[in-house]
């Protein structure tokens, strides 16, 4: 599990790019991400959460894109 917690950064590094295919393969590895575990879901929200506020277009869409997911399966 510590090593997908370390995996987490990959994906916040990679958010910030504005290609079509490629913010949705980090939102996508972001979601399939928080299914491991409860640990894992509450960092991968954190996450998402940051991503949703941030001022890049492409984190913020990543972020909200997630959030929708994780709110939905509540």
């Amino acid at each position: 599990m510590s090593r997908i917690l370390a995996a987490l950064p990959l994906v916040e590094r990679a958010s910030g790019d504005g290609r079509n295919f490629v913010k949705k393969a980090v939102s996508m590895a972001l979601r399939a991400t928080a299914r491991r575990s409860p640990k894992v879901r509450a960092a991968c929200v954190a996450l998402a959460r940051r991503l949703a506020a941030s001022e890049d277009a492409a984190a913020r869409w990543i972020g909200r894109d997630a959030l929708r997911e994780f709110e939905k399966k509540r």
